[in-house]
């Protein structure tokens, strides 16, 4: 997929290039509500226009794509809380596991025989 990207990009430059050295004439350009006229040559003007479209472009897809970008944030916000809390509830349940272990073989020992204490207190 990259290779074809710079084979474009390769492509639309020689474009520009041709285009370029192709349109070297001067042309006066005007603004309607202003008075005077600019003279450029034609490449210019016209490199110029494609460039502001192409930001223009740029700025337009980046504003529509806010909202898909805030709810990407929100998202990323809302595993990170969940997997916290979540780690928390993992460790609050390992320490209730650890502790009815204990209580088990603390009663088992109670409860067991007197040779089997004396077993378990040597052991």
């Amino acid at each position: 997929m990259r290779i074809i990207s710079w084979v474009v990009a390769l492509i639309v430059g020689i474009a520009i290039i041709l285009f370029a050295v192709s349109n070297r004439q001067m042309v006066d350009i005007g603004l309607w509500p202003l008075d005077g006229t600019l003279a450029v040559r034609l490449y210019i003007a016209v490199l110029v226009c494609g460039l502001v479209a192409f930001l223009a472009g740029g700025v337009v897809s980046w504003l529509s794509a806010a909202p898909t970008r805030r709810l990407s944030r929100h998202r990323k916000r809302r595993i990170e809380d969940l997997e916290r809390r979540l780690a928390q509830m993992e460790q609050r349940e390992r320490t209730r596991a650890e502790a009815a272990v204990a209580a088990q073989a603390a009663a088992s020992a109670e409860t067991a025989p007197p040779s089997r204490q004396l077993a378990a207190v040597r052991a």
